[in-house]
């Protein structure tokens, strides 16, 4: 559905009598060629050779659709009789005009010359002229947007210099479809947003865990394909990385682990529509104890017709490394450990006591012998 809204213009002269009066072929100025050469003179180009024209604003469809190509025409005419409320644009004798959308929004080609002259302009059998531009556009987001054409016309103050006296008509505010490829991209990645992925909560260092994560393509593998990557994310302990899936790894662009403490190993899965899911694994080796920080990115991407759609979204999952389990050798020598510490120190302790005992035989034997000299 096309809404369109209009800008009230101030009326002027009308410029399609009173400055070209029609001449045998029926058209403005066929029977007063404007200056030499046929070109406009002074008078045709002055501020006062302004009239206000009715316009619209057509496309050759009912409907807008995302990525598919429409023809926008507009049409100012000129000489019809304009009531309050009527939507109109300033022209002059020559006129240039402007299209102008919200950036992104549409793909713009240009399919009619960007200058319209009265001289040139098509009568329309009762006395009034059609100027026409028509650009085709194909829209690029879906939902609410708007175009805007601007017309230029060709004015010149007194000095010969040109007066700006542009005049845009309101927003055409149009609805667009989404494309069924977009909304398939959108649904697949809403879906992958809210998957969790399969991380075992605690793991050892220099073990290998499996890591899996399957987003639900919602019958829509036959449109759309999906790229998943597994990165450590920013604070991770470093973690080696590699992929199960040795055809998914070459469609990645090959290679073995990846060591890193903030790096990545991808894997391109292609949409499976007969199981209706796209899967990846890979194994995770964590090389340092501490937390075990992995971001997941699901890449989600579609062909419509000639434009290429994609939505990337990411998740997160953690877990933490503890360090290695002791050896058997290690726990065996335990044992033989605390018994060292514990003979080291009996030995301390009776090598004291003797001390002890030979300075109280020292005192005692010195004793008995001051006693004998008395």
């Amino acid at each position: 559905m096309v809404a369109l809204l209009g800008l009230l213009a101030p009326a002027a002269a009308p410029l399609y009598a009173a400055v070209y009066p029609p001449g045998d072929g029926g058209k403005p100025g066929d029977g007063r060629p404007p200056g030499e050469g046929g070109g406009p003179t002074d008078e045709l180009l002055s501020p006062d050779s302004l009239t206000a024209a009715k316009y619209a604003v057509t496309f050759d469809r009912d409907e807008l659709a995302q990525f598919e190509e429409a023809e926008l025409r507009f049409t100012a005419v000129v000489g019809e009789a304009i009531e309050r409320g009527d939507a109109t644009v300033l022209v002059s004798w020559t006129n240039e005009a402007e299209l102008e959308t919200a950036p992104g929004a549409f793909e713009v080609r240009r399919t009619s010359s960007s200058r319209q002259s009265i001289d040139a302009s098509t009568a329309r059998g009762d006395g009034t002229y059609e100027l026409v531009w028509s650009w085709a556009v194909t829209p690029l987001m879906a939902g609410e947007q708007s175009l805007t054409v601007t017309i230029v016309p060709t004015v010149r103050d007194g000095e010969g210099r040109e007066v700006d006296m542009r005049t845009a008509n309101e927003p055409v505010v149009v609805d667009v479809e989404v494309h069924p490829v977009q909304r398939a991209v959108d649904e697949v990645a809403a879906e992958a947003a809210h998957v969790a992925a399969v991380v075992p909560e605690h793991m050892q260092v220099d073990r290998d865990y499996e890591v899996s994560v399957e987003v639900p393509l919602h019958g829509h593998g036959d449109d759309i394909a999906v790229e998943l990557d597994l990165v450590a994310a920013p604070g991770s302990a470093a973690v080696t990385i590699r992929r199960q899936n040795a055809a998914s790894a070459a469609q990645a662009g090959g290679g073995g682990p990846v060591a890193f403490a903030m790096g990545g190993a991808r894997t391109m899965t292609v949409a499976d529509a007969m199981s209706d899911v796209a899967r990846a694994r890979w194994t995770v080796t964590p090389e340092e104890a501490g937390p075990v920080l992995l971001a997941f990115t699901a890449t989600v991407r579609g062909e419509a017709g000639t434009y290429s759609v994609e939505t990337g979204v990411e998740t997160q999952a953690s877990a933490r490394a503890s360090g290695a389990p002791a050896s058997f050798w290690d726990r065996l020598k335990e044992p033989v450990d605390y018994l060292g510490v514990f003979v080291g120190f009996a030995v301390a302790v009776l090598g004291l006591w003797g001390a002890v005992a030979k300075i109280r035989s020292n005192r005692r034997k010195g004793g008995g012998d001051g006693e004998a000299a008395a």
